[in-house]
């Protein structure tokens, strides 16, 4: 069995595992551990290193199991690949036998450091230090030496020991480093000199190495890079460089989940997260720690799932979402008391003290703050955190400005010391604004406020000018609060803080109600949506102050009912808001809400303006202005201005007589479905408002609706619907406004008829300008014939657009396939043949409107759609039929085709025109490039004569000459074969040389979206069958999710040709060729910056001197000029004309990217094509 498989090229792992099998049967150790090793480099070849460490570590059972002789080297060989792929399993996935293994191997430096790299791994940091010192004392080789410093550097690192981590690089400075060791010498430089506060230095470092690094495709490599990516974005990140912080942890995600790194993946998203709650994007954040705790639940990070559940309560926190938050926070907390060292233990107690300050009721903060530090609500303030920030809001809210006072005077020191002066000034600024004494406050607060820009803190931004919003407004400076309220609220906006917007929203109410041209309905509707919220998320403080507001603003409008309703709700909250509370801090907190006033009428904490109702006439000389105006949108725009502007209605509807009879979408609307416009209800009452000319009042599904009529006498003309949100009844002066407002309505509706065709023409005309110019401008047929479908789309409507034009054989050719959005479409349903064909023989356009209707269709449509709309018109230039542009409205019943016949034979004609300049300028660009290629080809030609031609005519001519000699010569087979392989090559040769031209003359090329697994896998079946002789083996490395790119199929096929016949000519016989394709890793892989597709042809040949390499893309450059010569296309060392690579490159440039190569004489060479890949 054994004997059989020895020369077969295997693949399939079971086949390889019954091998195995069959191997320990006949106790045959060697083939054991050679099948093992192929299944390892199976696995690694497929990106699955979890299963390839398990595999290696059969294999070290094998070499140290003592029943075979195995060379030290191939036993050191086996430990680095165990090194190699430990990096991808943690402790929990390392078999009981390998430690066994490994505890009882000889006491030399590869069993020292494999035990201190499990340490380094398992964060034992001491444990890993005296392994690595160790291994270090013992190890003999120079790279053993420099990897071993390496390692120990992180150790020292990790342990904070900076004085050992400078001995262990002035160490490495003496040593010859490979790539592999200087990008951990890089890394471990720039830790250095980032955590001893040189972090311009670090940035630098890593910086000015980037560039420098060459593609590679070795997976420990690419952890190395990911790692020096995620550093420098540490390190930006601390220097607030937020973007490019971003930017290379993306890098870092890319190329570790690239490699399938999932045991570093959620540091990474941590960092994400944290980069993007720093930057105030809190809900991508979110989503950043989620994925990272998912993680986490896989691989069993202990430490960033802890680390993941804080962070997702913090997020949470500033999203307002305080329940949640806790949720996260508890679960943090229950992991960290687990672990031996209480990671982040303080940070998710600090959480959870302002998550629980904000819900539920006083008692629930109150307790916790006694539980976990008991001594803080004795006054005693020992250092300033998180937690102790929230006791002094917990006494704000209460209103005990006297122990707030007593507390600031007594720490002011700590607060100063530790640089907390931003919370500092913003609690001495509560403290004189309780006083009345505003002005002083403000000065203070706005101190606090630029401490807040120092930290670069977004969220103590936003919360100071909140602060100063509410000094502005107690010393009535409006403009000045409406000022701070406006960038608060920006700020909140930008960066989710939901909590702080509901604040915020109350505020502006206030602000609001100080205002009298602000009607009451609004702000109303306003405060019940924040009462709705608060309620559902357990904020009881804005609850409370939500119910103070609208018991104010009802009493205000003697709606008593309601005052008191809301009355009962206030003292209610207020009630259980301090149930268990101690008893003075009960009372101050009853006092400052008045809890004890009789009736809701004794409450009168706000100033509220009088209104007074629009009785100018100013609204209505308005509404007799936008009878002037002549474009519709500009109108509608005005009309639903004025209404808002007099009635702040939650939705209203304007709708024509035709509208509510075909129950078409409304004129105008805002914030009402049309479903629910034409219920039975609404239908109902719309039409008894209209046929009995009155103003109709209803509640309908909570809200409060009018139905006014619009109608002039007998002149129906349609229905004004308004509603609100349940918040008010209309009021006896909103309903005379609206009787008014009626007429004037309905006068301007009457009107608009008028200008509508006159604005239609106004706009037809005014694209018909418009396109003709451009038309005029293209001169690339296929550009023009795209832009021809594309503007007749939008200028007649419709879903989908051709242009159709004949091939040699007759048969229709979607020369242009377009649908609405300018999308190509790849599937032509339903295309009417009888219609192309009516108007291919009348040369007529046709248009209709309706295909169940036309007599064209007549007994043969069967077709779902309503109303199928179809235009199509011949595109004659010169009297030759070019092609048909036709128009259908496929699939949509919503969108119509509109016609114009004038402006339709106008744009036709601007059409035909077009064509007709685009096909002379094609022709003239044609014949000038066949004058060019026919320059170049003789040019070229007579420069290859000498070349390539000499020899097969030579042999050509030989054996002409045999023939013409007297005698009777007799052709052998073996004359036969080499006079065929002469013209074979003479054949090949002509075919280079005109590809080449070919690509030489193009400036551009045609290219559509493709899968690049498909064509790789073309072509590699192609070849693989073209050299099967070779008995070369072929792989396919493909990366799962690639995106489309846009190629030229029969080019890039050509292109990929070349290369893998190039890499079969220069490889041995059973020789491997990789064919590939992966996202770009590396910087120099990007195109202009942009990320990148790379395809790759790697192969193990004969590589390529180090002094050749940069004539590889050279006309005629042929590597076998340095060799022996061997004639084929295929065979080994086998010569070309030199022209592949050439080829090649102009292809690659037509893509708009990049070719390029490694090679090592004697290892093989590795050709990397990058192409762009579109946003």
């Amino acid at each position: 069995v054994l004997k059989y498989f020895q020369d077969k090229i295997l693949t399939k792992i079971p086949i390889i595992l019954g091998i195995i099998k069959h191997a320990r049967q006949i106790d045959d150790y060697q083939s054991i551990r050679e099948y093992l090793l192929k299944i390892t480099k199976i696995y690694m070849e497929r990106g699955d290193y979890e299963n390839a460490f398990r595999e290696i570590c059969d294999v070290i059972e094998v070499d140290f199991s003592n029943k075979m002789e195995l060379a030290e080297k191939d036993r050191k060989k086996d430990l680095k690949l165990l090194l190699d792929t430990s990096e991808w399993t943690t402790h929990n996935n390392v078999p009981l036998k390998l430690k066994r293994i490994i505890r009882e191997m000889p006491d030399c430096a590869e069993r020292h450091l494999i035990i201190g790299s499990f340490f380094l791994t398992l964060e034992k940091y001491k444990l890993a230090r005296d392994r690595l010192e160790k291994a270090y004392e013992k190890a003999i080789t120079g790279r053993m030496k420099a990897f071993i410093l390496l390692k120990l550097g992180k150790v020292y690192f990790f342990q904070e020991n900076f004085k050992k981590v400078k001995a262990c690089l002035n160490e490495l400075e003496k040593y010859q480093l490979t790539d592999d060791l200087m990008i951990m010498f890089i890394e471990l430089k720039s830790l250095y000199f980032g955590f001893t506060g040189k972090l311009s230095e670090a940035i630098n470092i890593i910086e000015e190495f980037l560039p420098t690094i060459k593609s590679q495709n070795d997976a420990n490599y690419f952890i190395k890079l990911g790692s020096l990516h995620n550093n420098l974005a540490v390190f930006l990140h601390r220097e607030r460089h937020y973007e490019e912080a971003e930017k290379n942890f993306r890098i870092t995600r890319k190329i570790w989940e690239k490699v399938n790194y999932r045991r570093k993946l959620a540091a990474v998203l941590n960092n994400l997260g944290d980069v993007n709650l720093t930057k105030g994007n809190t809900k991508t954040a979110v989503k950043y720690f989620t994925e990272a705790l998912d993680i986490c639940s896989k691989v069993d990070c202990k430490r960033n799932r802890i680390l993941g559940l804080l962070n997702l309560g913090e997020a949470n926190i500033k999203l307002g979402r305080f329940d949640t938050a806790e949720k996260f926070l508890h679960e943090a907390l229950r992991k960290s008391e687990e672990q031996e060292n209480k990671p982040f233990f303080d940070a998710i107690i600090n959480n959870l003290a302002i998550a629980k300050s904000k819900i539920h009721d006083f008692s629930y903060y109150q307790k916790f703050i006694t539980e976990n530090v008991p001594g803080l609500a004795k006054g005693n303030i020992y250092k300033v955190t998180p937690l102790t920030k929230t006791y002094f809001y917990y006494l704000h809210q209460i209103g005990d400005y006297e122990k707030i006072e007593k507390l600031l005077e007594k720490s002011e020191s700590i607060f100063l010391e530790k640089k907390e002066n931003e919370f500092y000034y913003q609690m001495y600024g509560f403290l004189l604004l309780n006083k009345g004494e505003y002005e002083k406050a403000i000065e203070v607060i706005e101190l606090a406020f630029e401490y807040s820009k120092q930290m670069q803190s977004v969220y103590a931004q936003a919360i100071n000018y909140i602060r100063l919003n509410e000094c502005y407004l107690a010393v009535g400076d409006v403009q000045k609060a409406t000022e701070m309220h406006q960038k608060a609220e920006y700020l909140c906006d930008q960066n989710d803080f939901n909590y702080w917007k509901k604040v915020l929203a109350l505020r502006k109410i206030k602000l609001q109600l100080l205002d009298e041209k602000i009607s009451f309905r609004k702000i109303i509707r306003e405060l019940l949506a924040v009462i709705e919220y608060v309620q559902k998320n357990n904020l009881y403080l804005l609850e409370i102050e939500s119910y103070e507001i609208i018991i104010q603003i009802y009493a205000h409008l003697n709606i008593n009912k309601k005052a008191k309703l809301f009355f009962g709700r206030y003292k209610k909250k207020i009630e259980n808001a301090t149930h268990d509370l101690p008893e003075y801090d009960r009372n101050i907190y009853m006092n400052k809400t008045n809890y004890y006033i009789a009736d809701y009428s004794h409450l009168k904490t706000l100033k509220i303006a009088e209104r007074t109702f629009f009785v100018s006439e100013n609204w209505q000389e308005e509404l007799y202005d936008i009878l002037k105006l002549k474009e519709l949108t500009r109108i509608k725009f005005f009309i639903e201005k004025t209404i808002d502007k007099l009635l702040d209605p939650f939705y209203f509807s304007i709708i024509l007589s035709d509208e509510i009879k075909n129950k078409k979408t409304p004129f105008l609307t805002m914030n009402i479905e049309d479903k629910k416009l034409f219920n039975a209800k609404f239908l109902n009452n719309i039409n008894n408002s209209l046929d009995n000319n009155l103003v109709l009042s209803k509640r309908i599904m909570g809200s409060n609706v009018l139905f006014i009529p619009l109608r002039i006498k007998t002149a129906k003309v349609g229905c004004f619907v308004i509603g609100d949100k349940g918040e008010l009844e209309f009021q006896k002066d909103e309903i005379s406004v609206l009787k008014i407002l009626r007429f004037h309505l309905t006068s301007i509706l009457m009107r608009i008829n008028e200008f509508a065709e006159l604005n239609n023409y106004m706009e037809l005309m005014t694209k018909l300008m418009k396109i003709t110019r451009k038309f005029f401008m293209i001169l690339d047929l296929d550009k023009l014939e795209q832009e021809v479908v594309s503007f007749t789309l939008d200028f007649i409507g419709g879903t989908r657009g051709f242009l159709i034009r004949k091939d040699k054989y007759e048969n229709y050719v979607y020369k242009i396939a377009l649908d609405d959005s300018k999308h190509l479409l790849k599937k032509y349903a339903f295309i009417s043949k009888t219609v192309l064909s009516e108007v291919q023989k009348t040369r007529k356009p046709i248009f209709i409107q309706d295909t169940k209707e036309s007599k064209i269709f007549d007994g043969y449509v069967n077709f779902d759609q309503s109303s199928l709309n179809i235009y199509c018109a011949p595109l004659i230039v010169d009297d030759h039929d070019f092609g048909f542009l036709y128009i259908d409205n496929f699939n949509s019943d919503s969108i119509k085709i509109e016609i114009n016949e004038e402006f339709m034979k106008l744009l036709l004609m601007q059409i035909v025109v077009s064509l007709k300049n685009a096909l002379q300028y094609e022709s003239l660009r044609q014949k000038n490039k066949e004058v060019e290629s026919l320059d170049n080809l003789k040019n070229d030609f007579i420069n290859i004569v000498s070349h390539e031609l000499k020899t097969p005519l030579v042999t050509l001519h030989g054996y002409v000459n045999r023939m013409q000699k007297p005698g009777n010569y007799q052709f052998h087979e073996e004359d036969i074969r080499k006079i065929s392989k002469s013209v074979d090559k003479l054949y090949l040769t002509t075919e280079d040389i005109i590809n080449f031209n070919k690509y030489k003359l193009l400036n551009e090329i045609n290219k559509n979206i493709t899968n690049i697994k498909d064509i790789l896998q073309v072509v590699v079946d192609e070849l693989e069958n073209l050299v099967k002789d070779r008995h070369m083996f072929f792989k396919l490395e493909i990366e799962d999710k690639l995106p489309s790119i846009e190629v030229n199929w029969e080019a890039f096929t050509l292109l990929l040709k070349n290369l893998i016949l190039n890499a079969v000519r220069f490889t041995k016989d059973f020789g491997t060729v990789t064919v590939g394709a992966r996202h770009s890793a590396f910087q120099q892989e990007e195109v202009e910056g942009q990320e990148s597709l790379i395809v790759f042809i790697q192969d193990n040949g004969i590589g390529i001197p180090e002094n050749e390499l940069e004539n590889v893309f050279r006309k005629f450059y042929e590597l076998n000029d340095l060799y022996a010569h061997k004639s084929g296309t295929t065979e080994f060392r086998s010569s070309g004309l030199g022209l592949g690579l050439s080829t090649a490159k102009l292809i690659v440039k037509l893509h708009n990217g990049k070719i390029w190569l490694n090679s090592k004489e004697n290892e093989g060479t590795t050709v990397f094509i990058a192409i762009p890949i579109k946003d």
